[in-house]
């Protein structure tokens, strides 16, 4: 297999994790063949920190297979987009979460459910389309829904990925961009790409309190940002410490398990929609 005078070294576990990938894929596939079995949409709250009040929330995939049980986003995400099945499973997201906004919007009027989308997705002529009649089909204004955008080199470098985005945004949707920091984009960009959030790595934010090189750093992203009229999103605060530090940098919105981890439908309906107000008071008793 290897040629003429050549030769390949076998390696068991490497072979070993590749049929188990060819199988969790076959499992997927069979999930999303049975009616999406298996998938769960977990949502985690995205604070206004001026207000203490909820913002919105990120849609994020869960899914348990019967075979493996829980699996990963970290695995399975990569699997569906190398496979291609990340685009009938990303309507079924989007339908799903377009639903969820829909019926938290009766308590918070300006909720904002933020969908990804992958790169994968956004290659597929019709993704426009298909992203307008869920969201149209359950009655949610578009200026409700941002989709989250993974900065990477080939969203920059691709014109087709360019021009769709550009048919979201004027179809009024809002675009964010993902894990900013870790790829190659810049604000000016980004500003020409149309996004209108800058969603900032936990990296950067991670101890943010003691790394004085990432204070400094976020602080210049943030005020450029909105120099700019982007709005700004600071993801992964898990401490009252590293909350204060961010506070401090005027962010338009927080996210992190300081205010909660995904919760699973149920559990965030329990937790913030019974009652329209502060989304934890212990924020600024903490501080």
């Amino acid at each position: 297999l290897a040629g003429k005078n050549n030769y390949v070294a076998y390696n068991e576990e490497v072979h070993n994790e590749y049929i188990k990938k060819l199988d969790i894929q076959e499992e997927l596939r069979r999930s999303i063949n049975n009616g999406f079995e298996g998938f769960e949409i977990y949502y985690q709250p995205i604070v206004n920190p001026a207000t203490n009040t909820l913002y919105g929330a990120e849609a994020l995939l869960r899914w348990n297979s019967s075979k493996y049980g829980f699996i990963s986003p970290a695995l399975t995400i990569p699997i569906l987009e190398s496979s291609g099945l990340i685009i009938p499973l990303g309507k079924w997201i989007t339908l799903t979460a377009a639903r969820q906004c829909a019926k938290w919007r009766e308590t918070y009027p300006d909720f904002r459910m933020n969908i990804n989308l992958s790169f994968v997705q956004l290659l597929k002529s019709d993704v426009l389309r298909d992203m307008v009649d869920k969201i149209d089909e359950v009655g949610v204004p578009h200026d409700n829904i941002v989709f989250e955008v993974t900065e990477s080199g080939q969203l920059e470098s691709n014109k087709y990925t360019r021009s769709v985005l550009g048919g979201f945004s004027d179809s009024n949707f809002k675009l964010a961009i993902d894990d900013f920091g870790t790829g190659y984009s810049n604000l000016r960009y980004v500003k020409d790409m149309m996004f209108g959030l800058i969603k900032i790595d936990r990296l950067f934010i991670q101890n943010i309190d003691e790394n004085e090189y990432n204070y400094m750093l976020v602080k210049h992203v943030t005020d450029l940002a909105h120099s700019l009229n982007l709005k700004v999103c600071m993801e992964g605060v898990e401490t009252s410490k590293e909350l204060k530090t961010v506070m401090s940098l005027k962010p338009d919105c927080i996210q992190g398990y300081y205010y909660d981890k995904p919760l699973c439908r149920n559990d965030f309906e329990c937790r913030y929609m019974h009652y329209n107000s502060l989304v934890k008071t212990v924020i600024t008793d903490d501080l």
